[in-house]
């Protein structure tokens, strides 16, 4: 049984249509609406064949089509006469490609998502002004989803990071935080990674006169500054972790340096005490103290003596 993995919306102001299919299915059946915007969403690229074909059909340059599924290296916008075409990454690392021309908008995912549900909710409900828009207010929505997927990823990351705050304290330090820290840092340096081409390719459908109404460039506009946003957020939450850092080896310097505050005063009790044992284990055969009868209680009584007295000598200085 084949899956279907693409659909088909085609609306205007007064109607909107839904169409479901595979890949094969669309290369033999789908067809522009012109007196309506038409968005097609390809779920999977496992048939690559009939993806192409689908694009050479409307007109798509073979170098884009070869783009589609290739990895990305440095995402970038390329402008042709007909229509425009970049690939971004999701928040979860998945490549979307997108093909945008007059009437109509190609989105290809490399996995099922649903992450432009909300665009998919205003068409089918008529919510807000998607259905009175054009194509370029499609996109718009679009790119909002994306970059509010970025939202909620630092949503949870800021969460993790006041959770370690709270864990990382004087009483409870575990390597495993550290662990939680570097693979907290190391997120934020993917999430800015992806999301700085977003900001850059914003900005350059955001010049395109041609493409986007003047109307919409404001919205466009608010998609750069929820990126900029975005990466503020990504710095916050990197300069707190690298404060974490800190705090941790503090912690532990700490710890260690009472460890060996500790080991140090009991080194210093015992070594009057090694010395009076080591001066009466010496083997010489006229030595008083041996022959006498106290002897021995005696030495004890002072060694007990000389304990107490630094103990509580290194507790009147706060030492112990």
């Amino acid at each position: 049984m084949k899956i279907k993995n693409c659909q088909h919306y085609s609306y205007n102001q007064s109607s909107f249509d839904l169409e479901w299919g595979d890949q094969g299915y669309f290369l033999e059946n789908f067809k522009m609406e012109t007196d309506k915007l038409n968005w097609l969403n390809f779920h999977s690229l496992n048939d690559r064949v009939s993806i192409e074909r689908i694009c050479y059909k409307q007109g798509i340059d073979k170098i884009s089509v070869s783009e589609i599924f290739s990895k990305i290296k440095d995402p970038k916008l390329e402008e042709y006469d007909d229509y425009i075409f970049f690939s971004l990454q999701n928040n979860d690392s998945s490549k979307i490609t997108f093909i945008v021309g007059t009437g109509f908008l190609f989105t290809l995912q490399e996995k099922r998502s649903d992450i432009f549900s909300d665009v998919r909710d205003r068409i089918t409900n008529k919510i807000g002004k998607i259905r009175n828009k054009k194509i370029d207010y499609l996109l718009f929505r679009m790119l909002h989803c994306i970059i509010d997927h970025y939202y909620k990823s630092m949503d949870k990351i800021a969460k993790d990071v006041a959770a370690l705050e709270t864990e990382l304290n004087y009483d409870k330090v575990e390597s495993s935080s550290l662990k939680k820290i570097e693979a907290l840092k190391r997120n934020l340096l993917e999430t800015k990674k992806r999301i700085f081409p977003i900001k850059d390719i914003v900005a350059q459908i955001e010049k395109l006169d041609s493409f986007v109404e003047p109307e919409n460039m404001k919205y466009f506009g608010e998609l750069k500054y929820n990126c900029s946003d975005i990466i503020e957020d990504i710095n916050d939450n990197k300069q707190i972790l690298d404060g974490l850092v800190n705090l941790y080896y503090a912690i532990q310097g700490q710890k260690m340096n009472e460890i060996m505050k500790v080991l140090t005063i009991i080194s210093t009790i015992f070594i009057p005490l090694t010395f009076i044992a080591g001066l009466y284990g010496m083997n010489f055969k006229y030595m008083p103290e041996l022959e006498s009868k106290w002897g021995y209680p005696i030495i004890l009584v002072v060694m007990i003596v000389i304990v107490i007295f630094l103990v509580r000598w290194f507790k009147k200085k706060n030492w112990l």
